[in-house]
């Protein structure tokens, strides 16, 4: 059966003009579990932005026979991803020491989800040469079934965490080469664009489509943030964004992009003054933080009224 469920999903695939292969396939565990052992996968297709392609050295999936809903996997080893984005291709060769998860379908109106957690984690990009590292992430991506067109209700979520990350030297330059974490929990509202293209986005924005940001923490160099708040696209589709934020490190963090060349050295006092303006210690024993809102508008961001620096055009 589980075998038979494999070759019905390539022949879909490649109905769909795609492709899926393995140099092997074994199935063990009978009756009491299925585990089913792939080495040297393929699979491939195209979307919107063009073809894509996926290669794994191996994967390992375990299954009850009383329990189809909930498959257990290991993705442990590298990967060769090759997908557009932003009208870029790229080509990535990504590595995990440990890359278990779970796929489970959800039933009386739970969500389908996909869970992983990689461990030392690497991510290249092969014409580049950039490379990410992280000591572990964990990644869980929710999916409800019924596609309520309501924009105030979810049709996806995402909840993220990252640990100590060390980041390429173009982006490392601004705070610090490395981000000691990065967690965020997203909600969609609104009808899932997807596959996520031009028309499929305006449409979901034309309808009230936002993103629900219900917790963004970052400790990157000398700033720590705690936001929460909302995330939309303008006409342009062009990102907007309302938050309210807990900062502190203010001050250096304003001397970190004025090295980095993001902020000029002339605007550099103002924007320090009017931040310390709006400082508090909220405990003796506790940091300086500012209380302010953060938005993204017009392609600039802004902390409060200071406007930081400008944000580069999305071309979807």
């Amino acid at each position: 059966m589980v075998r038979e469920n494999i070759i019905a999903m390539a022949t879909d695939l490649a109905a769909d003009g795609g492709h899926f292969s393995a140099k092997t396939m074994k199935i063990t565990g009978f009756p009491t579990a299925f585990e089913v052992h792939l080495t040297g996968i393929r699979l491939a297709g195209s979307g919107p932005r063009g073809p894509w392609d996926w290669q794994a050295e191996k994967i390992r999936a375990q299954l009850a026979p009383w329990q189809t809903s909930n498959i257990r996997f290991d993705l442990a080893g590298t990967h060769r991803v090759r997908v557009h984005a932003a009208r870029m291709p790229l080509d990535l060769e990504i590595t995990a020491t440990h890359a278990s998860g779970r796929i489970v379908r959800g039933t009386n109106g739970a969500p389908d989800m996909f869970q992983i957690t990689p461990k030392i984690l690497k991510i290249r990009e092969a014409v580049t040469k950039q490379t990410i590292t992280a000591d572990q992430a964990r990644i869980q991506l929710f999916h409800y079934k019924a596609q309520n067109q309501d924009p105030t209700e979810p049709s996806a979520g995402i909840i993220f965490d990252i640990d100590n990350v060390t980041l390429p030297k173009a982006a490392g330059k601004f705070l610090s080469p490395s981000i000691k974490k990065l967690s965020t929990e997203i909600m969609v509202l609104g009808s899932l664009p997807t596959p996520i293209d031009r028309v499929r986005l305006g449409r979901w924005s034309r309808g009230g489509g936002t993103l629900e940001i219900k917790k963004l923490d970052l400790e990157w160099g000398p700033a720590t943030m705690a936001a929460s708040g909302t995330f939309s696209l303008d006409d342009r589709l062009q990102p907007e964004a309302s938050l309210a934020a807990r900062i502190t490190g203010h001050e250096q963090t304003v001397d970190a992009l004025v090295a980095a060349g993001v902020i000029r050295a002339r605007s550099a006092e103002g924007i320090k003054l009017v931040l310390t303006m709006m400082a508090r210690r909220p405990a003796p024993d506790k940091p300086v933080e500012i209380r302010i809102p953060m938005t993204i508008q017009n392609r600039a961001l802004y902390v409060g009224p200071a406007r930081l620096f400008r944000i580069p055009k999305i071309r979807w």
